[in-house]
C-alpha cells in the first residue's frame, strides 16, 4: 500500500467536497495566503524556529479553516493566531496542553482531533500525539517523521478507509510508512 502524495490528496478532496461548497467548507487543501514574513512573526511570538517541513506546508496550504477527517487545524480562518493562542503561556492556564509550569521549548500544538492533541517537535520536526486529558510528559507518542508525512497519513486514512470495515491493515500500513511503527494507537483510531 502506498501513501498518497499531497497533490493526489488535494485532487481527491476537491472531487469529494467542492460540489458541497459553499454550504460546507473547510475540507479541502486550499492555497496558502501566508508570507514568509507572517510565518517569521509567528515564530517570534512563540520564540521558536519552525522545522522546514512545517514551514513548507504553511507556505503551500491554508490551515485556517481546515479539517481532514477528525483532525482539525483551525476554525477561525487565522491559523497563525491559532498557533499563538494554543501555545501561549497566558491567559488561560487551564486550557494549556502541557502540564508543566512553562510550555516545553521543543513542542507546539499544531492540530487537534476528537481524541488527541497533535504536537510538533521543533528541533526534530517529528509529529507526536497526546491523548486528550493525559499529561504530555508521560503520554505523548510519535505519529509521523515530519509534518508532511502527517498530512499525507491523515489524507490517505480519510480517503482510503472503508467505513464499517476493519481498517487495521490500512492504519498499520500508513503508520509504518511514515515512521510510527505498527499498532500505533493514533493511526488505529484515525483509520477506524
Amino acid at each position: 500500500m502506498t501513501i498518497l502524495d499531497l497533490n493526489t490528496i488535494r485532487l481527491r478532496l476537491d472531487e469529494q467536497f467542492l460540489p458541497l461548497e459553499p454550504a460546507l467548507t473547510g475540507f479541502r487543501l486550499l492555497d496558502s495566503k501566508l508570507t514568509p514574513r507572517d510565518i517569521a512573526a509567528c515564530e517570534q511570538r512563540l520564540e521558536v524556529r519552525f522545522p522546514q517541513s512545517f514551514k513548507k506546508q504553511l507556505e503551500r496550504f491554508d490551515f485556517g479553516d481546515l479539517t481532514i477527517g477528525p483532525t482539525y487545524f483551525c476554525g477561525t480562518g487565522d491559523y497563525l493566531d491559532f498557533l499563538g493562542s494554543m501555545n501561549d503561556e497566558d491567559p488561560y492556564p487551564r486550557a494549556r496542553w502541557w502540564d508543566t509550569e512553562n510550555r516545553p521549548v521543543d513542542r507546539i500544538l499544531v492540530a487537534m482531533s476528537d481524541y488527541f492533541s497533535i504536537l510538533l517537535g521543533i528541533e526534530s520536526g517529528v509529529v507526536f500525539a497526546l491523548a486528550n486529558g493525559e499529561a504530555w510528559t508521560t503520554s505523548e507518542f510519535m505519529i509521523a517523521d515530519s509534518f508532511e508525512d502527517f498530512l499525507r497519513g491523515i489524507g490517505t486514512a480519510m480517503l482510503e478507509r472503508r467505513p464499517g470495515e476493519d481498517n487495521k491493515a490500512l492504519a498499520n500500513a500508513i503508520s509504518s510508512r511514515i515512521g510510527a511503527g505498527q499498532d500505533n494507537r493514533f493511526w488505529l483510531v484515525i483509520a477506524a
